[in-house]
């Protein structure tokens, strides 16, 4: 019997790195793509929980944050591991990536071995 997919929830407007999450982790988890953070949060509300939500910033403080930031007092995604993924890692993105409670920030491209190893939470 073939062991189930983790379920992620990867939330990013940018049509590249969806083509490259999708891409590089088709293998290794039931995607579920989502434009912005309402797509995503409508949609917790009608189905089964994610084990991961991984989100793509390009502007530091748009989805990404926003996201977290309305998450942490729902019940379905309040002890959800959420992964930020940014173009590039400052110090201010660690700092937010800290404050906010993201699991782990990531640099893009995000290597699948890096992901992976890292991605036990």
């Amino acid at each position: 019997m073939e062991k189930s997919k983790e379920r992620v929830a990867f939330i990013a407007s940018n049509p590249d790195a969806i083509v490259e999450f999708s891409h590089t982790f088709k293998e290794d988890f039931e995607i579920f793509h989502f434009d912005n953070i309402f797509q995503f949060i409508q949609w917790t509300n009608l189905n089964d929980v994610v084990s991961l939500v991984v989100t793509y910033s390009d502007l530091l403080g748009a989805n990404g944050i926003t996201l977290r930031k309305n998450c942490k007092n729902v019940p379905k995604t309040a002890n959800v591991p959420f992964i930020l993924i940014v173009d590039r890692i400052t110090t201010a993105s660690r700092n937010i990536a800290l404050l906010e409670q993201f699991a782990d920030i990531f640099e893009r491209p995000v290597t699948r071995e890096d992901f992976l190893a890292r991605a036990n939470y």
